[in-house]
């Protein structure tokens, strides 16, 4: 961890922090936190997932019949543990919410089909922990998965950088961040670059995870943390720059969250008008053959003090164990599945979390430092094209196709659009008979991973 950074943070757990540290804002937070945990005690599932006359395949988004079939052959095991939702319900549920509605997280790729009722895939996501394999892999991919989809997020995995007025370095020790992006990439430029994005000011980090001191079976990797409490600080000097960029932002709003935070759940957190909502803080998670944990990075200014100071505080821990799914027992399964749902109603919190961000006009110098480590770290820089130059992802007219206008022609005239195109026709007919036999189809599936 920097040196400035260390004056800020403390660690705790939830079961031992000193009631001298817990502040009334603390306290609020510390609710909430409660709150989280007894959403996901409950192992609630939807109605439709387990009536077996609906299937799951046409209601709810299509999967590969393996999967479908193993994952429904788990949840016939776990019948006797499972509460079942009818789908009514959960449709009222709010997104903001601690307990998970499983419309939240959506495919960033998808072919919209009007018999599919929904289009989440929390099914999907939830599948892979429920088969998970037990190697150090399909952790990662179940976990990585069940952080995909969030509105207004990316998960970024590859090569990572912290980012702090101007000068970055790379994170040891985390695998992935859930980083805070409005407008996702769409075009294969902005794709390619969407991979350097580095955690910073105007791109926080809303969730961090890292692998634990435990090693999967078969693992070589020698070089691996060896005490949480190492990775505890690793992971809280990654955070630090987004809880700043949450304080800044709070304090731009002016605290008043009513303009971009539904009524339905409420926003007092009865204290002065300036503290954060409770249910401002970042998530970290740590994972391993064993266990997995989960910490809230929080901030909030203790008692007498004007400052805010960061807390790292370990809230839940539970079990993860590396068994493969043939050989898992009903116990085994049931905790695999608490551990899906809890990822699911993390992504309600990390959506909410959205909100502060949501409409925060930053200025330019800001705005700016991401792209400048982008075209660092790029190996190959293209310009983002203007309508002068087109992008490599937009289809090259054939040679000739240029509609030619006759001398006469006024082009600032705004011409009857029924009649106009007529003059035209006969060039646009010609050109569509050169792109016979042509495939658009080279964009890639993109997962949203990065």
């Amino acid at each position: 961890m920097m040196q400035d950074d260390k004056r800020y943070w403390s660690y705790n757990s939830i079961d031992s922090i000193p009631p001298a540290q817990v502040s009334s804002q603390l306290s609020q937070c510390l609710s909430y936190i409660y709150s989280l945990r007894r959403a996901w005690s409950a192992l609630e599932i939807p109605q439709l997932w387990i009536d077996r006359q609906v299937p799951i395949l046409d209601s709810v988004y299509r999967l590969p019949s393996l999967e479908d079939l193993l994952g429904r052959s788990i949840l016939y095991m776990l019948n006797n543990q499972l509460v079942a939702i009818p789908d009514e319900v959960l449709e009222q549920r709010s997104p903001y919410g601690p307990n998970p509605s499983f419309f939240l997280s959506i495919g960033r790729y998808c072919y919209w089909k009007e018999e599919f009722r929904h289009t989440s895939i929390s099914w999907d996501q939830l599948s892979q922990f429920l088969m998970f394999e037990g190697s150090e892999y399909t952790a990662e991919c179940a976990i990585a998965s069940s952080l995909d989809g969030i509105p207004s997020t990316l998960v970024r995995k590859n090569e990572l950088v912290v980012s702090r007025r101007g000068c970055y370095h790379k994170v040891p020790m985390i695998d992935l961040a859930v980083l805070y992006t409005p407008i996702g990439p769409s075009t294969n430029v902005s794709q390619e670059r969407a991979r350097y994005l580095p955690i910073c000011q105007s791109h926080p980090a809303l969730a961090l995870c890292s692998k634990g001191p435990t090693k999967w079976e078969n693992t070589d990797d020698t070089k691996g943390p060896s005490d949480l409490s190492d990775i505890l600080e690793t992971m809280a000097s990654a955070a630090t720059v987004s809880l700043d960029s949450m304080i800044n932002v709070w304090r731009r709003r002016g605290a008043h969250m009513q303009a971009s935070c539904p009524s339905d759940i409420s926003d007092d957190t009865g204290g002065c008008k300036q503290d954060l909502p409770d249910w401002a803080f970042l998530i970290g998670v740590v994972y391993d053959a064993e266990v997995i944990h989960f910490v809230a990075h929080i901030p909030y200014i203790p008692e007498g003090e004007a400052e805010y100071q960061y807390l790292s505080l370990l809230f839940e821990t539970l079990p993860f164990a590396a068994n493969d799914t043939s050989t898992s027992s009903e116990s085994s399964l049931a905790d695999r599945y608490r551990v899906a749902l809890a990822f699911l109603c993390l992504q309600h919190h990390i959506f909410r979390l959205t909100s502060l961000w949501d409409g925060i006009v930053w200025p330019p110098e800001v705005l700016q430092e991401p792209l400048d480590v982008v075209r660092e770290l790029m190996d190959t820089w293209c310009e983002t094209p203007t309508p002068s130059q087109p992008s490599s992802d937009f289809v090259v007219l054939p040679p000739g196709f240029e509609i030619e206008y006759d001398d006469d022609d006024d082009l600032t005239h705004v011409s009857d659009p029924v009649t106009a195109p007529d003059k035209v026709r006969p060039q646009i007919e010609e050109w569509l008979k050169t792109l016979e036999g042509v495939s658009f189809d080279y964009q890639q599936p993109w997962k949203g991973i990065v």
